[in-house]
């Protein structure tokens, strides 16, 4: 089917058989019609019944209230069949031929996501307000036809807008700033206008929301008027304060695909080899878009960080509190030589310890704890590797501190099966690179602090310490003082108990060679999942798994992909496809394509998959089990 066209009524019954007397005249046979009944009063539900058994490519949605524009037509195009998906006015007239004239459009500019009609209004003034003009800054709603996979695949309306208003605007912005063009093309549709918006009670209180939200939205586009201008992101410091920035980056780059990112801060190594994001030039842009973070989550108690950042940055809707963190493969074998982890024997043994201390009263837990936590994680058969900066006297397996750069840490922490520490630098880029983690809370708060880049657990003092949360419930302070009641409350017992809390009740994992090959999921592991798309769909990757996997073969190892998709209940022509499908996803993601393989042999060292439970050795005993489950599966 060619086009599915989508008509929305809120009574104004006259209007609406106007309408649909000449889209059924006008609009040629490879067509279906989608009908929306709002909740009308004045007899528009009958009327489209009629027309539905009339008319064996016309169907109705009969809603109990009006809901607006955005609804019913975003649930329109979850049942539209056609290849173009358009959404009409029902106070609008068609001429003959208008869908062939729109089409047109497309089919001579492959990168269109969206055709309007000429002499509506297209341009925006500075205060987001539309007006007629000569530049196509947006195609009007009210005869709008959009690429149906296209808006599918990137959404037809934003989350932050409400009933209506804007709708059209706030479209075509977003298609253009992911690089598709609009287009806006010469066709007699008579269009009444107004006619349902003035019947709305309230509706001026909606256009004043959604219009505050726009402007917000859209005011470096607004500054810049183009696509591409760069973003400039501040933050002088510290080390764990820049790097959560990285959420914001990967946000950024996301919804602003065509924009340069530039970062400028007083620590310029945490974001070292970044994908998306270079320093700053010396003098920056007029039109830049300057995000400063100074002070972002300071100002703002009671938020996550990262939050905090989206806010200050004026981001709709939320935001993943995922980071990431990028070393070189020289860091990569300094580690390796650092921890003789050359076989692989030992990996995923090791357990970073970071005592600090900050000289923060309320984030310095006391060494002594440190010390019997140290001995006890040894006798459960960790290897303990201390990182940080400041020489302490713990026991340990290896002593790093003051010996790494930010980029051999998160070399060194990537190759450990887990990190404890106090809340600073060393436990962020531990979850940035994937690797398990207990952080120990006092003066701030696990939920405003760790992330979900790792499976991770945050263990807190008493509440009735005198500085328990002070971080996160004073304002405007880049230094918070306290006298550490709260955190020297914190006991090893508690710390330990979040490890068996974490999938290691019995200490250590068995130690596993690593000469074999390494088996990697795909859907739910190496990619994100939410729901079956077809052979030809992978989910965007998962940036911890894929900086695991550049390590491993950086370092030599054999990765293989280990996915159902190629099993034996595929045909030859679909395991062929898919194969196809993984290289590419490979060769984008990776750097290279990987072999894919269903079949478990002998040969392999480990799998990694996020369904899997690790099983003790000729015990069947559970040792770690998927941290989503509500109940921990028993063990014998």
């Amino acid at each position: 089917m060619k086009f599915s066209i989508s008509i929305l009524a809120f009574n104004n019954l006259d209007l609406t058989r106007r309408c649909l007397s000449t889209v059924l005249a006008n609009s040629g046979d490879d067509f279906e019609l989608i009908l929306s009944d709002n909740g009308s009063t004045d007899g528009v539900g009958a009327f489209f019944d009629t027309v539905v058994r009339e008319n064996a490519n016309v169907r109705v949605v009969h809603y109990p209230s009006n809901l607006g524009f955005e609804e019913p037509n975003k649930m329109a195009l979850d049942v539209a069949g056609g290849e173009y998906f358009v959404m009409l006015n029902n106070d609008t007239e068609v001429p003959a031929g208008w869908l062939q004239v729109m089409e047109a459009a497309f089919k001579m500019n492959p990168t269109a996501a969206l055709v309007g009609r000429e002499g509506c209004c297209c341009e925006l003034q500075d205060n987001f307000y539309g007006r007629g003009g000569a530049k196509l800054e947006y195609v009007d709603g009210a005869c709008l036809m959009a690429k149906a996979s296209i808006v599918r695949k990137h959404g037809l309306f934003a989350p932050y807008l409400h009933f209506a208003y804007g709708e059209d605007s706030d479209l075509s912005l977003r298609m253009r700033r992911i690089g598709y063009t609009i287009h806006a093309v010469r066709i007699n549709v008579f269009h009444h206008g107004g006619q349902t918006s003035k019947m709305v009670p309230g509706i001026e209180n909606i256009w004043r929301e959604n219009h505050s939200v726009l402007c917000k939205v859209w005011a470096p586009y607004l500054k810049a008027r183009r696509m591409d201008f760069p973003i400039v992101i501040k933050r002088a410091g510290a080390f764990g304060d820049v790097l959560l920035t990285t959420a914001l980056i990967r946000r950024l780059h996301a919804e602003w695909p065509l924009c340069p990112i530039h970062y400028k801060t007083l620590v310029p190594d945490v974001l070292a080899n970044h994908p998306y994001a270079t320093p700053a030039p010396a003098v920056i842009p007029r039109d830049a878009w300057v995000i400063d973070l100074d002070m972002a989550y300071e100002n703002r108690p009671g938020r996550h960080y990262i939050d905090a950042y989206a806010e200050a940055a004026g981001l709709a809707g939320p935001i993943e509190h995922l980071t990431e963190i990028y070393f070189t493969r020289e860091q990569a074998a300094w580690a390796d030589s650092a921890m003789e982890e050359e076989d692989g024997e030992s990996d995923g043994c090791w357990c970073a310890i970071h005592c600090g201390p900050t000289h923060w009263a309320c984030r310095d837990w006391p060494i002594q704890n440190f010390i019997f936590l140290a001995n006890g994680l040894r006798k459960l058969g960790w290897r303990v590797i201390l990182v940080g900066g400041e020489s302490v006297s713990v026991p340990c397996d290896l002593s790093l501190i003051g010996r790494t750069t930010i980029g051999t840490l998160a070399a060194v922490l990537s190759r450990c099966g887990l990190f404890i520490g106090i809340d600073s630098m060393p436990l962020h880029v531990a979850q940035a690179v994937g690797t398990t983690a207990v952080g120990i809370f006092g003066g701030s708060l696990p939920e405003f602090v760790m992330t979900k880049g790792s499976i991770h657990a945050g263990v807190v003092g008493r509440k009735d310490g005198t500085d328990y949360g002070v971080r996160n419930t004073s304002t405007g302070k880049t230094r918070v003082e306290g006298d550490g009641t709260c955190i020297r409350s914190v006991t090893v017992g508690q710390v330990l108990a979040a490890l068996t809390a974490l999938g290691f009740p019995g200490g250590a994992p068995a130690r596993q060679s690593l000469s074999g090959w390494i088996g990697v999921d795909l859907d739910g592991t190496l990619a994100s999942y939410g729901k079956w798309g077809g052979i030809d769909k992978i989910g965007d990757p998962v940036p911890a798994m894929v900086a695991r996997v550049k390590n491993w073969i950086a370092r030599g190892k054999t990765v293989k992909i280990f996915t159902a998709r190629v099993g034996p209940q595929r045909d030859v022509n679909e395991s062929i496809r898919a194969r196809e499908v993984i290289d590419a996803w490979c060769l984008k993601h990776i750097g290279q394509t990987l072999d894919v393989t269903a079949t478990k042999d002998f040969a392999m060292a480990r799998l990694y998959d996020d369904r899997c439970v690790t099983v003790e050795t000729n015990t069947g005993r559970i040792l770690t089990w998927k941290p989503s489950l509500a109940h921990p599966p028993s063990t014998p």
